[in-house]
């Protein structure tokens, strides 16, 4: 579920949440500003996806938390 396989749709698997979350990151975010933007596309639907999603972005090193807010690494 965290990569695509040819029965889960790239969207629908984690990096492509992480895909969609990373379109939205231009400018630092909260938590709540991420789930307000996104919690009506049906590849997140879930706040619990919204978290896995940003779990793998922050472990791979994609994003940063400073102070509770999200940001893209290295900016």
């Amino acid at each position: 579920m965290i990569l695509p396989t040819k029965h889960i749709n790239p969207l629908d698997s984690l990096l492509g949440v992480g895909a969609l979350i990373l379109e939205r990151l231009q400018t630092t975010k909260t938590v709540t500003q991420l789930w307000d933007e996104t919690r009506d596309l049906p590849q997140v639907a879930t706040f619990e996806r919204l978290v896995l999603g940003l779990d793998l972005l922050y472990m791979m090193g994609v994003v940063e938390l400073d102070g509770g807010i999200i940001r893209r690494a290295g900016r």
